[in-house]
């Protein structure tokens, strides 16, 4: 019964949210509403402005963020989710602006939400598009790594993952290693994001099962992008195989 009345009951996450958060770590953006068609929050320069005149009402960035990045004892970088199909996507320059004032050498990775739902008017579509394009162009020289990501349910599955090598109690990697794998070159922070699940695995273990597969697990599923991106993803996947091989071995 319960199920059957989501489709009624609930219109945002958090109505069906079960974590709880500290009262300083959610801030509502009070410049705009939600679903205001006089004032749509659908444009990547509105978030940019919207931002600047948050931060001026509120210093969220000066009290909240700074408290909590002051907690950490050791602070290894940020990972940042945003949308980058409406103003979100400025917003967080805005945001990343002020903190690379205050961290300009920790490493950030921020992944950009694509929604994968069709747009029916064109113009909402060619407004999408240039709002993902203007994401990708600034926040990939505010970020160490920036992986724009289409948004299916597996999505956590992946990202959880990924992450694992500097979540670890015992023996764990840094995100700067990480994003430093990434951007081998020093001038690649575009990076892709692709999953196989299940995933193929051994008896003889973790290391075996990456020597065999190697470059050839599939089905490769990718949260990237449905364009070609074949190269950036098998590079991303390549790097990710042999970070863990050498973790585990």
């Amino acid at each position: 019964e319960a199920i059957a009345s989501l489709d009624t009951s609930v219109t945002t996450w958090s109505d069906f949210n079960r974590l709880y958060y500290h009262p300083r770590s959610i801030n509502q953006i009070t410049t705009h509403q939600m679903n205001d068609s006089i004032k749509p929050y659908d444009a990547y320069t509105v978030g940019r402005q919207s931002y600047a005149e948050y931060e001026r009402e509120t210093e969220t960035f000066e009290d909240n963020f700074r408290r909590f990045t002051e907690e950490c004892d050791n602070l290894q970088g940020f990972q940042i989710f945003t949308d980058v199909d409406d103003a979100f996507g400025g917003f967080t320059e805005g945001m990343m602006h002020d903190i690379r004032d205050d961290f300009a050498k920790t490493p950030v990775m921020i992944y950009g939400l694509q929604s994968s739902a069709p747009r029916e008017k064109e113009r909402s579509r060619h407004k999408v598009t240039l709002n993902r394009a203007l994401a990708m162009t600034r926040l990939l020289d505010l970020s160490s790594a920036y992986i724009p990501l289409s948004t299916p349910a597996i999505l956590a599955a992946a990202i959880e993952t990924v992450s694992l090598s500097y979540r670890m109690k015992h023996h764990p990697a840094t995100m700067s290693d990480l994003t430093s794998k990434l951007n081998g070159q020093g001038s690649t922070k575009l990076a892709g994001l692709a999953v196989a699940l299940p995933l193929p695995f051994k008896n003889e273990g973790f290391s075996a099962t990456v020597e065999q597969f190697h470059d050839d697990i599939v089905p490769l599923l990718d949260l990237t992008t449905s364009s070609p991106m074949g190269r950036v993803i098998l590079i991303t996947k390549r790097l990710i195989m042999q970070w863990f091989n050498g973790l585990f071995q």
